[in-house]
């Protein structure tokens, strides 16, 4: 009862925060286009930010149903705590659980957007770090495709190090890549099309951070 009435409350007084903040008040943000799901859509992982402004990309933008993976050790948040709540996430503790796989296996059998931060947490610095194999054993499983995502200058306005963002954001910009097709065959292992489509996943993100940009300070 409490979740269903505060849920959408905080939510839009988010939404209202940082979205219309950082992309349309400001007019700093690009956004791009991105496939008909279902799809895992994986991104680099260093602000506080990331979720909250893809989530409300996702859902307002494009008007697509997205889940978002979450730590469980965000409930004791009690902010993050209710958005995890109203938004659905899906909740994991960074162990294998059945449970929790078969949920994200309903999520894109349903035709919804999943999103993963491959990272697994927030990186101290713009670089990458190694990417873990759970999305793309979801992709491989599921048989769908994988949409890489670069976030840039998420981590100048609010990396893990600051309490708070900051009061003059930099410019932002969310670059979808193309999707990346499984390319399934007899003569190759699940782990050896894993290897491939996480070593190929981390480079499109790499270039996507690296790549020239269109933004305006």
């Amino acid at each position: 009862m409490v979740t269903s009435i505060l849920g959408p409350i905080v939510y839009n007084i988010l939404y209202f925060l940082f979205y219309l903040l950082y992309f349309s008040k400001l007019g700093r943000g690009k956004v791009s286009g991105s496939p008909p799901p279902p799809f895992i859509l994986i991104a680099n992982h260093s602000s506080y930010l990331d979720w909250i402004l893809l989530d409300c990309f996702i859902n307002k933008t494009l008007n697509q149903k997205v889940h978002i993976i979450a730590k469980r050790k965000l409930l004791k948040n009690p902010i993050w705590r209710l958005m995890i709540w109203y938004r659905k996430a899906i909740v994991v503790d960074g162990t294998p659980n059945q449970n929790r796989f078969k949920e994200m296996f309903e999520t894109l059998h349903n035709g919804e957007i999943l999103v993963v931060f491959p990272e697994g947490m927030r990186a101290p610095s713009k670089d990458l770090l190694r990417f873990q194999k759970g999305f793309a054993y979801l992709a491989v499983e599921s048989k769908v495709p994988v949409v890489p995502v670069g976030l840039v200058g998420f981590y100048d306005n609010w990396p893990r190090q600051r309490l708070l963002p900051k009061l003059w954001p930099v410019p932002m910009e969310i670059r979808i890549g193309k999707p990346i097709d499984l390319h399934l065959n007899c003569h190759q292992s699940k782990e050896e099309i894993m290897k491939s489509l996480i070593s190929e996943s981390r480079e499109t993100i790499e270039r996507l951070l690296q790549s020239t940009s269109t933004l305006r300070g």
